[in-house]
């Protein structure tokens, strides 16, 4: 019962933090308000997936306590995600040239942990175009449409050695029905 409550305590703080977030994502005026914004995402985005990897490896993989940290994960997953939307919205992608690269990619991360393919597709455009305009590097941005292709299908794309970057771009697109129009 103590774990319980500690649990829904968790969620409740997580709950309240979310509106605080996303209106703290409409007020940063500086560059660097901006990047230590999305470095505090990504981090938020990792601190739940440590715990959960420390309490199935002390206590099991189906204990109790696990399970009550991959219930944090899933709520702070799409917290992070809303976070990540109000952003993109406000402000576009940031230039991975100029940003510290977890401030960067960690969007990447947290989309691609949505584990929602229509979510994911909701916001598809900024990462593409991001991509396009070189904001983006290819590595991130193929491993992006790959955390796409596992949310909607169930696994990862296995792809055959012999593809380039490119053409693996491209496949996923074509594969996951993302027009580039979109």
């Amino acid at each position: 019962m103590k774990k319980i409550t500690i649990a829904f305590l968790l969620l409740t703080i997580i709950s309240c933090t979310q509106t605080k977030k996303e209106s703290e994502a409409l007020n940063l005026n500086t560059f660097e308000e901006k990047e230590q914004y999305l470095l505090q995402l990504f981090n938020d985005d990792q601190k739940y997936r440590n715990s959960a990897e420390e309490a199935s490896i002390k206590f099991g993989y189906h204990s109790e306590q696990h399970k009550s940290q991959l219930e944090l994960i899933i709520k702070q997953d799409s917290i992070n995600f809303e976070n990540v939307t109000t952003y993109l919205a406000t402000y576009g992608y940031p230039s991975c040239k100029e940003f510290e690269e977890l401030a960067c990619v960690g969007m990447v991360y947290i989309v691609g942990h949505s584990g929602k393919f229509e979510k994911q597709k909701m916001v598809f455009k900024y990462f593409r175009d991001a991509y396009h305009s070189e904001k983006l590097d290819r590595d991130s941005f193929l491993f992006l449409l790959n955390e796409m292709h596992e949310s909607k299908y169930g696994y990862l794309y296995d792809f055959k050695n012999e593809f380039t970057f490119k053409e693996r771009i491209q496949i996923l697109i074509d594969f996951l029905k993302l027009e580039e129009s979109s």
